[in-house]
């Protein structure tokens, strides 16, 4: 009956316990052959209500609420509840002193004997599970008492364990709402950024379009101080530009794809190499690159952060050693990790946490920038669940390092 009983609570959900127990109220009633069964709660002040009961067929159902005791028969209960002790009466009519009024209330209902028992949960009463005989007189042994104490602990288990799962339910539609809310917040600001960009880069063509005019109306005059307004009116147009395009990048960088593929990036390495041909021949640069694995990931935006490191590798290059750039990878249990390294003007260790934030120019010297690229490429490796950082180059330059899973 037990082990069945334990089966039967096992994953029951926690609208479906109130009748899962109140069958094994019955077949406890049944093992026993009395009239009732009762399982009650209580809260911290062990004021105590009933949960779920039981009743042999033909029984009247009579009980007196505690409140509506006799005095000695609510102290009784009280004092008993509180010390969590068995209550154990074979016959209510021999009831020990100290019961004497719980007796009579208990004689008055129809009860001819009861066990009253603790539910334990941890390390306080959480409820109490009872049995009435009404028709005839009933006595329990150690053996039926134990036995008592499996089948309550068995129904709080039940509880605990129900009510966890649907906490942890609740959690979970918690958290897919929220992705939720966070997915169509993405998706929003990104149609904002394309808006956006598309709606300041008109007018930025606009002036720059007249400051071109103006310029080649400027370039017949002597005047010196023109053609310098001229320039810095240009010189600015195109950093603006420059940045609204990193910022749309930046944007479309923070949406996390909705399914990896595997991505052969030596492939991914040769586009990026192709599209940057001119930019690297122009630095007089080499790019070495030994064999790449095969990843999990999106394969536009691991192309978008293989072309920010190479081409921040060329970009970041010093002027006394020809600029070199190695791309090389690592095994390391279910993942990879991608090395990117140059021999360039290097990062200095007090900079290589913030250097992935936005708008952060770090050791750059005098080189062009909006200081969005890194972030960007945090981004991309954080939608892979990977992890970007900083290291040692070759001869004081630096190492661009990321990980990335080997299988969707």
């Amino acid at each position: 009956m037990v082990t069945a009983l334990s089966t039967k609570l096992l994953g029951v959900h926690i609208d479906d316990l109130p009748a899962v127990v109140e069958e094994g109220l019955g077949q406890l009633c049944g093992y026993f052959n009395v009239d009732r069964a009762y399982a009650l709660k209580v809260d911290q002040s062990f004021t105590f209500e009933l949960n779920v009961e039981w009743w042999a067929p033909g029984i009247v159902q009579q009980t007196t609420p505690v409140a509506e005791l006799p005095i000695e028969a609510q102290r009784f209960w009280v004092r008993t509840l509180r010390s969590g002790k068995v209550v154990h009466i074979p016959d209510v009519d021999d009831a020990h002193d100290a019961a004497v009024g719980a007796g009579e209330a208990l004689r008055h209902d129809g009860v001819r004997s009861i066990l009253f028992l603790p539910l334990i949960s941890r390390g306080t009463t959480a409820g109490f599970l009872g049995l009435e005989a009404r028709r005839g007189t009933r006595a329990w042994s150690d053996e039926s008492i134990a036995l008592m104490r499996t089948v309550g602990e068995l129904f709080v288990s039940a509880v605990e364990r129900s009510r966890a799962e649907q906490a942890l339910a609740e959690a979970a539609r918690e958290l897919e709402r929220r992705n939720d809310e966070l997915e169509r917040s993405n998706r929003e600001l990104e149609q904002f950024a394309s808006i956006v960009s598309h709606d300041l880069k008109s007018p930025l063509q606009v002036v720059r379009g007249f400051v071109e005019l103006l310029g080649r109306e400027a370039a017949v005059s002597s005047s010196a101080d023109v053609q310098t307004y001229v320039g810095a009116a240009l010189r600015g147009a195109e950093r603006m530009d420059r940045l609204i395009d990193d910022l749309l990048a930046y944007s479309r960088a923070g949406q996390r794809p909705d399914a990896f593929v595997p991505v052969d990036l030596n492939e991914v390495v040769d586009e990026v190499l192709a599209d940057s041909a001119a930019y690297i021949t122009a630095a007089d640069a080499t790019v070495e690159v030994e064999p790449m694995p095969t990843v999990a990931g999106d394969e536009t935006q691991l192309r978008q952060l293989l072309q920010n490191l190479i081409n921040n590798a060329v970009k970041f290059r010093r002027n006394d050693v020809t600029a070199t750039v190695r791309l090389r990878a690592a095994e390391h249990d279910d993942r990879w990790t991608i090395r990117v390294e140059d021999n360039g003007i290097g990062v200095e260790r007090r900079n290589r946490e913030e250097i992935f934030g936005m708008f952060v120019r770090v050791s750059q010297g005098d080189q062009p920038g909006s200081g969005i690229g890194l972030a960007v490429c945090a981004r991309v490796v954080t939608n892979h669940g990977g992890h970007i950082w900083v290291e040692d180059g070759i001869g004081g330059g630096s190492a661009f390092c990321f990980s990335l899973s080997k299988h969707p």
